[in-house]
């Protein structure tokens, strides 16, 4: 046979007439429909890819017939039960906190094969008099229906290139360093790191020591969204804090979960989403108009982890003029992503010039 077994589950295919037996590609078994035991070709070259795409083959297999395929199941009940056809990994905690938040109590509750678009329609209106953004719980709403067994159609709104994104000016970014140190060294760090990386928070938080390449200058940070791994250059002006914090630990860099971090950082961003005529004494619905007309506002823009993020972008451009620079820094697949960050940054060049 052209198979030659790598480990348990996981097997090396190659042309029987070749007497070098050169690898071509991996095969795993897993569970076929009729419970046989099935080889199934990986599309992926990496053996650690092949073990997680086997894992999550096997994690799918497991709840087939379990409630979370089922019709007839909430859509709590698939929530719960969520695998990624992507990661073949679960939903992650924070994202299912967020899907309890807006869905437990509501459109939640309902029978996937009850699910109409009016329900759908419905659940959008109410995020929207929330003054939230739709656009990412309706893709977490379209995956869950998806995979419940529905064909219910979602349409998903395309991102309105109009809509800025929040950058942070030289002096923010001092009153932003000052808050962080003073509230937590982690929350410092990782904020740093944020900044000097250009890489989005999760890939940063999963960072190990053995990750970081002093010698070469370079970081190696996961894949992500279809990404392949990518060396990322080490700046000069975040280096010797990384150098300190790493050499008296072991494995994981960041200790702190994403959700305490962002929990921390709360009273930093709240002072610059508030809009200008934020006042303490206002009402709930107040209030709540207020963050609405601050997301449509032209000269204010919500304030996150990921604002970080879109500072160097739009710092790369601004100092290079290369929007591809760019591009492979933040490891975006597509540059009129990209492109977005240009504008602010000719935005705010024009506004210097005055």
């Amino acid at each position: 046979m052209p198979f030659k077994k790598v480990e348990i589950g996981i097997y090396s295919y190659y042309k029987q007439s070749d007497e070098s037996k050169k690898h071509l590609y991996y095969y795993y078994s897993t569970t076929g429909i009729d419970g046989r035991t099935i080889k199934v070709r990986s599309k992926n070259t990496d053996i650690r890819k092949v073990r997680t795409e086997r894992a999550g083959a096997d994690l799918r297999e497991d709840i087939d017939e379990s409630v979370a395929t089922n019709r007839n199941s909430t859509l709590n009940e698939v929530a719960k039960n969520y695998i990624s056809s992507k990661t073949g990994k679960p939903m992650p905690d924070i994202e299912y906190k967020k899907y309890l938040k807006h869905c437990e109590f509501g459109i939640g509750k309902k029978k996937i094969s009850a699910i109409t678009d009016t329900d759908i329609a419905k659940f959008k209106a109410k995020l929207i008099d929330q003054g939230m953004k739709p656009r990412a719980r309706m893709i977490q709403l379209k995956a869950l229906l998806n995979f419940g067994g529905s064909s219910r159609k979602i349409k998903i709104d395309k991102v309105n290139s109009s809509i800025k994104k929040r950058f942070f000016t030289e002096d923010e970014l001092l009153i932003i360093f000052d808050m962080a140190k003073r509230i937590h060294p982690e929350l410092y760090f990782f904020m740093k790191m944020l900044l000097y990386t250009g890489q989005r928070p999760k890939n940063v938080l999963e960072l190990n020591v053995d990750d970081v390449h002093l010698d070469r200058s370079v970081i190696d940070f996961g894949e992500i969204k279809g990404q392949e791994e990518a060396e990322i250059p080490i700046s000069k002006k975040v280096r010797p804090l990384l150098e300190d914090w790493i050499k008296s630990k072991t494995g994981r860099i960041f200790r702190l979960s994403q959700d305490y971090l962002q929990e921390l950082s709360q009273e930093i961003f709240d002072a610059f989403n508030k809009p200008l005529y934020y006042i303490e004494c206002m009402s709930k619905e107040e209030e709540k108009q207020a963050k609405k007309d601050a997301y449509k506002s032209k000269r204010h823009r919500w304030s996150s982890f990921y604002g970080l993020r879109h500072t160097t972008a739009v710092n790369i451009i601004k100092n290079t003029g290369s929007v591809y620079k760019a591009q492979q820094m933040l490891r975006h697949s597509d540059i009129k992503m990209t492109m977005i960050y240009a504008q602010d940054e000719d935005q705010q060049g024009t506004a210097d010039a005055i």
